[in-house]
């Protein structure tokens, strides 16, 4: 997929307990969802991941087919890699950091997914509405990261990479962005005019 990003930030959520969350402006995005061709993935006995990649963007979709299960909206008529069509009984998002656990646990899954993936909004510019649940190769968004906001990184919420796994558990394998320089750590003081935007947040870090 040829992707032309024009900006990008961050939305810190000061003052929320939400995750800090990456944003960017993209030239022309409009995916033909309908025409993408999906792995399926079996997870568990009432669970299957749906996983299309069209290097470096990647969408997966979770079909719960659980008794009482939640059914969802993001259900369809899916394209198979084989050239099938196959109907879910409804479908989920879900966070990157699942996938990227059930990579590690699920060699067939590295093979589709050869990085780990980081959600980032999409938005055709800053004064239109967005479009969430968009999904990355982590590389080329560290690439966008450099280009618009260099100050600022990626941090894994558990601290770790995989030499350093004890578990499975879900926060080794999340991502946020954060700066550099600071610890990795929410802010607690200031405004949210203080944290507009990275680099406001950078240069208020610099003066204190």
């Amino acid at each position: 997929m040829d992707v032309k990003v024009k900006d990008m930030k961050i939305e810190w959520y000061h003052g929320y307990a939400n995750a800090p969350q990456l944003d960017m402006v993209i030239e022309d995005f409009h995916p033909d969802w309908d025409q993408m061709a999906y792995h399926r993935v079996e997870y568990g006995d009432d669970h299957t991941f749906f996983i299309h990649r069209d290097e470096p963007f990647v969408r997966f979709v979770l079909e719960d087919r659980g008794p009482g299960g939640m059914r969802g909206a993001m259900g369809g008529n899916f394209l198979l890699i084989d050239g099938t069509r196959y109907q879910t009984n409804g479908g989920w998002s879900s966070r990157p950091s699942v996938v990227n656990r059930l990579r590690y646990q699920r060699p067939e899954v590295q093979e589709i997914l050869p990085h780990q993936l980081i959600e980032v909004s999409v938005f055709p510019s800053w004064h239109e509405s967005g479009l969430g649940c968009v999904y990355w190769d982590k590389p080329w968004v560290e690439a966008r990261i450099l280009d618009f906001i260099p100050e600022v990184r990626l941090f894994c919420k558990a601290g770790g990479e995989k030499h350093h796994l004890k578990d499975d558990a879900e926060d080794w394998f999340q991502w946020e962005p954060w700066f550099a320089t600071t610890p990795f750590t929410k802010p607690i003081k200031g405004t949210d005019e203080d944290f507009r935007t990275s680099a406001e947040h950078a240069r208020h870090q610099s003066r204190r």
